[in-house]
This record gives structure tokens, sequence and C-alpha cells, in this order.
């Protein structure tokens, strides 16, 4: 079945992700967050809304957890230069 503007229009831009005025994509980038942040809020934003709370949150966890290994290095203590 091919999928249509509309399909692919709700799956690159549902619902849970305009529960304010800006959405979380132009959040990510006018704050220029890149990928690892940008996935952090993203989970984040969304959590209470999409009705997978628990893994949201963890999917925030885990690129959070991410961004701080690569910030601070694995022993959360070396900040990055």
């Amino acid at each position: 079945m091919k999928a249509t503007q509309k399909d692919i229009k709700k799956s690159v831009d549902p619902s849970h992700y305009k529960t304010a005025s800006l959405e979380t994509w132009d959040a990510i980038i006018q704050l220029d967050l890149g990928y690892l942040a940008g996935n952090v809020l993203k989970y984040i934003c969304r959590y209470p809304y999409k009705g997978q709370k628990e893994a949201d949150l963890l999917k925030a966890r885990a690129y959070l957890d991410k961004l701080i290994e690569v910030e601070l290095g694995s022993s959360g203590s070396n900040k990055k230069q």
C-alpha cells in the first residue's frame, strides 16, 4: 500500500508534538541542540501526550546518559574542552 501525503504529514508532524505554541523540532533548531540533546528534549516534551510515558522517559534518559558521556567523559567528571 502506498502512503498518501496525509499519511506522510501525520507521521512527521504528529499531534503529540503540537501541545505548545512552539513545535519541538523548531525549539531544537532554534536552540541548536544537536542530535543527543535534541532527542532528550523531544522525548521529554512528548511523554505526557503520546501514551507511552515510561518508554519516552527511558528514551530521554538514554539520550541524556549518552550526552553526559560525550560531554563529560565516561567517568562523568572530566569535561571535554
